[in-house]
C-alpha cells in the first residue's frame, strides 16, 4: 500500500514537471488580444505593421499589400485587431526592430475605392498612425481607441494628439 502511494506520487510529480517544461502549456495562459474601439461614425480598416511586413521605424507599407492584412471595425463597435495565440506579448515586442508596434487606421472607403497603396501611404491618407510600446498598450488595457483619447496624448502618433 505504501509502495503504491509512493509510485503514484512519483508519477504525479513527473507529470507536473513535464507540463511545466512544455512551452505551449506555459504560453497558452498568456494569450493576448488587442482590440480597437471605434468611437467614430466611419468604417475603419486597421493595419498592423509587424513581422515580415513593414515595422517601425520603417513606416513604408509592403508592396504586396493584400486585403487580408487589414481588419475591419464597424462604426461605434469594438473588434479584435490582434490575437497572439500562444505567443507571449513580450516575445512579440522583442521581435520588433524598435520595440514599437505601428497601428495604421484607414477610412475603409479609401481602401475599397481602388486607391493605390502608394497613394494611401505616401499621401498620408490614413486617419491615424499609433506607434505604441508594450507599456502603451498595457496602459490602455489592450483596448486601443479611435479617435485618440486624452489618455493617449503623450503617446507617439501621427498626426499628433490634438492636431485635428
Amino acid at each position: 500500500m505504501k509502495r503504491r502511494s509512493i509510485i503514484r506520487l512519483a508519477i504525479l510529480f513527473l507529470i507536473i514537471i513535464t507540463l511545466q517544461s512544455c512551452p505551449l502549456a506555459m504560453d497558452y495562459g498568456d494569450a493576448w488580444k488587442v482590440t480597437l474601439e471605434n468611437h467614430s461614425n466611419k468604417d475603419l480598416g486597421v493595419y498592423l505593421a509587424q513581422g515580415i511586413y513593414s515595422a517601425y521605424p520603417d513606416t513604408v507599407f509592403p508592396a504586396d499589400y493584400h486585403d487580408n492584412m487589414v481588419v475591419g471595425v464597424m462604426p461605434y463597435s469594438t473588434d479584435a485587431i490582434f490575437n497572439s495565440g500562444s505567443v507571449k506579448r513580450e516575445r512579440i515586442f522583442k521581435g520588433l526592430p524598435k520595440d514599437t508596434l505601428s497601428i495604421f487606421i484607414f477610412n475603409m472607403d479609401d481602401l475599397t475605392q481602388n486607391s493605390s497603396w502608394d497613394e494611401l501611404t505616401y499621401g498620408k491618407r490614413f486617419l491615424q498612425r499609433y506607434d505604441m510600446s508594450l507599456e502603451d498598450i498595457k496602459g490602455l488595457g489592450s483596448k486601443v481607441p479611435y479617435p485618440p483619447t486624452e489618455a493617449m496624448k503623450n503617446m507617439k502618433m501621427y498626426p499628433p494628439y490634438g492636431s485635428r
